[in-house]
Parts: structure tokens; sequence; C-alpha cells
């Protein structure tokens, strides 16, 4: 062990390792920071989308919600209101209009806050507290229909109930399915008096939930089972709520640049450790000059590489969490709201991406090299027996299994391992032409040009894979791009 370090210090301190170290690195903290800063804005999203639906998690019933979801939800802590809408014709002396009436607790809402205010089709002011028992809250648009005023009384079945307040928004609103009609808001405690609903009568119950997210997990494996045709269990992200789609488009972009940074890492670790073997050549054939087995070559790389691997780890950890925190700080000005802090378990993304990286695409490279001959020290001829496609292909393999473990799914990672496979053929076949027919054109010269392409043709393989590192780069950027500008056009 002590050998393999002593080796290690002196490559470190002649720079011959920096370039891997460095890919390492910039692998680790680019998948850490952006997989931190992923799940910040998702946790963001989810609070953001969560005080739109009034709620963590609400259970929508075309029949009363039954009083043991409510005990169940007690028992595990959870936060709960209730919302009950129907329509019904409201009364204003001569004057009246059907409305959709939300008849709340007083807890509701759980996430966000009603937007009232005392000045008909004013903006409304932030109030988290729902109307009191004999009170009602009427949009503008409704108000202005029965020609009410703050403090006028307006009928609702058989109570009469007080305008206090002209509501511009109800958290939950644009979840409903009867958006359409001038909206109302009134206290849960009046609802009976009213005897507006009788069988038969359309009624959209909700029960709404808030808490921690173990608690609500636990809540709705117990709940779900029970749950009939008339009941759906609801989340603010889901598809179909208010935010639901576009919080999917989002995270699907999200999602495409964490992948993108993936592939990215994994061509910065293959062009290192090709580096790394090229540099090394030399000193592993007078290595086996002196005696080394290959067993004992291998028992040093496997040294050399674990440290490697924990120092690089734990710097682009580290990096990585910085460059998120500053990230998130240039950003801070654009946004309304504050991100929360990101879950320490995504650091494991990092560490699998350094790990996976130094496997898929180091490991085949060194048991390539110690298999070099001792005679390179005398001929110079320093030429690795390997397959080229079977080290690509390992490396290729392990940058997939990357993107899977990231995506945690196989779809994305499957369409962009196809594109990538697709461009590779193309630019691949057009640079061995290129290459071809530039050496046969200038076959007769005795110019730079005729070097130049000699040059090329004769590293036809590495040549090509740096052509591909850059169309890919290029590539990759233009998605990028691409799919943000789509995004903001449908946002």
């Amino acid at each position: 062990m002590g050998f393999a370090l002593r080796l290690l210090f002196r490559d470190l301190r002649s720079g011959d390792i920096l370039t891997l170290i460095f890919a390492l690195i910039i692998s680790v903290s680019t998948v850490t920071a952006i997989s931190l800063f992923i799940d910040r804005l998702q946790l963001s999203f989810e609070q953001e989308s969560a005080s739109l639906m009034a709620a963590d998690r609400l259970i929508r019933s075309d029949d009363a919600i039954p009083k043991s979801w409510q005990t169940k939800a007690n028992e595990l802590s959870l936060k709960q209101a209730e919302n009950t809408s129907f329509r019904t014709m409201i009364f204003a002396g001569d004057a009246l209009q059907l409305s959709l009436v939300n008849a709340v607790t007083d807890s509701y809402p759980l996430r966000g806050e009603f937007l009232a205010d005392d000045t008909l089709f004013g903006s409304g002011k932030a109030v988290t507290q729902s109307p009191r028992k004999d009170e009602i809250w009427l949009s503008s648009r409704l108000a202005s229909l029965l020609k009410v005023n703050i403090g006028d009384q307006v009928e609702v079945g058989e109570v009469a109930l007080t305008v206090t307040q002209y509501l511009v928004r109800d958290p939950g609103s644009s979840s409903s399915a009867f958006a359409v009609s001038p909206r109302a808001v009134m206290n849960m405690a009046d609802l009976a008096a009213t005897q507006v609903i009788i069988p038969g009568s359309r009624v959209r119950y909700s029960l709404l939930l808030a808490g921690d997210r173990e608690s609500l997990d636990q809540y709705e494996t117990w709940v779900t089972p029970q749950l009939n045709d008339g009941q759906r269990w609801r989340t603010p992200t889901q598809k179909g709520e208010r935010i639901g789609d576009t919080i999917g488009k989002a995270q699907s972009f999200l999602l495409l640049a964490g992948t993108l940074a993936v592939i990215l890492s994994g061509i910065a670790m293959a062009l290192a450790s090709s580096r790394f073997v090229k540099r090394h050549l030399m000193q592993v054939a007078v290595l086996k000059t002196l005696g080394a087995t290959p067993k004992i070559l291998m028992k040093v790389f496997f040294i050399q590489f674990t440290v490697l691997f924990v120092i690089g780890a734990g710097v682009g950890l580290a990096a990585g969490w910085g460059i998120q925190g500053l990230i998130s700080s240039l950003l801070s000005g654009l946004m309304s709201t504050t991100l929360p802090e990101p879950s320490v378990s995504r650091l494991w993304l990092g560490v699998a991406t350094g790990f996976i990286s130094m496997v898929a695409f180091c490991l085949p490279l060194m048991q390539r090299l110690i298999k070099i001959s001792p005679m390179s020290v005398l001929q110079r001829s320093l030429k690795v027996e390997q397959n080229t496609l079977i080290i690509y292909s390992i490396g290729f393999i392990g940058m997939y299994g990357l993107m899977c473990l990231y995506t945690n799914g196989f779809l994305l990672p499957s369409i962009m391992t196809i594109a990538i496979v697709g461009i590779g053929l193309v630019v691949s076949g057009l640079g061995f032409t290129v290459f071809r027919l530039g050496r046969q054109l200038t076959s007769g010269a005795t110019s730079g040009w005729q070097i130049g392409f000699a040059s090329l043709y004769r590293r036809l393989v590495p040549n090509l894979f740096q052509l591909l590192v850059f169309t890919l780069i290029i590539m990759l950027g233009l998605i990028l791009v691409g799919v943000k500008s789509s995004l903001i056009a449908d946002w």
C-alpha cells in the first residue's frame, strides 16, 4: 500500500494524474449541484402548488367523508379541514344568481391563503382565516350581479348571511369542476341550516390534509384501498390540478438537464481515463521489468483509484453543495419565495456518479494497461492490446446505468441513448468519409494539408471519438435551449 501511495503522490506532484482528479471532481460536483438544486426546486414546486390546492393532499368524494377517515388523520397527527362545494341560488332582495358555494371549516385553508378585499373588484389582501359563522364572502362578480355591498345580507337556502368581504381568490378554487360560476365562501357551521343539500343534489365533499410526508404516505396507503369510484386521492402536482401539468413539464425539463449533466460527466471521465492510460504506459512497462506481476499492478491501481475516488468524491460533494447554494442565492432575487433546503439523501447520486464512472471508464483501461509487454521499454512500441469496442461499450453501459439511476426509470435514458447512438453513427460515418477523402485528395501534395490529413487518418478512432464528443456537447446544449424555450412558451 505504501508503494502505491508513493507512486500516486509522485504522479500528483508531476501533474500526470491531475486531469483524472479534476474530471472526477467536475463529474461529481456537477451532478451533485444539479440534483440538489432540482430537489430544492421540486420541493418549492410542491409547496407552491399545495398552496394553490389549500392542502398537501386531499380526498374528493361524491358522498360525505366517513368519520373514520378523519379519525385516522387525527391518529397520524395530520392537520385537516373540510370543504363542501355545491351550486345553489343566492338571493338578495329581488335579485338572484346561480352560484358556486364553498362551505369550509374554520381551519381552511391548510396551505396558502385567501385573497379578499373590502372594495369591489379590488386586488385583494392575504387572509388566512375563513369566514366566521353567519358570514359569507362573495366574489366581486357575484356581488355586482346581486347588487349588494359589504354589510348587506343575502339568502342561501333558509339562512340569511352577512357579506363581510369581497372574495378575490380561494386557494382551492381552480380545483373545482364548477369554476365558471360566480363564487361564494361560507362557514361550514351554517351549512345544515341552509337545507340546500337534499338527496339528489350535486355536491363535492373534500377532506383536506397537511403534515409531514411520511404521515401523508402512511395515510395514503391506508385510505387508498377504501376509495370507491366516486372518490379520488389528489396531490398538488397530479395531472389535472391547477398547476400539476405545468409542474410536470418543469420537472421533465429539470430531469432532462440533470440527465445531460450525467452524460457530460461520463464523457469527461472517458477522456480523462484515456489520457491517464497513455501517460502511464512507460511506468507500467518499467514496473514489469522490475518484476511486478499483473496481480501486483492491479492491487497498486486499485489502491490508487480508491484514494482518488475518496478525494474526488469528497471534494466534488463539497463543491456541488456550494455551487447549488450559490445558484440559489443568485436566483433568489427572481423568485417570490425562498427555496427550501435540499435533502441530504440526494448526495448519493453524486457519489454513485463518481463510482460508476470510475468503474465503467477506468477499470477496463487498467486491465488492458497491465498487459503491456516489458519489452516496450526497449522497443518503445507502447501500444496496448485492447478491444476499443468493448472498452467503449462498458463505458456506454455505465453511462446508461447512471441515467437510469438518476431518472428512476428507463424511458428518458432509452430515448437519449438511441439519440446518442444515432448521432454517433452519423457523425462517425461523416467523419470517416471526410478524413478518407481528404487523405486521397492530398495524396499527391507535399504541403501541410497532406501531412495533416495523413495524421488525422492515422489516428482515426481517437479523432472520431473527439469529434463525436464535441458534437454531443453542442447537441446537448441545443437541446436544453430548445426545450427551455418550448417550456416557457407553454407556460
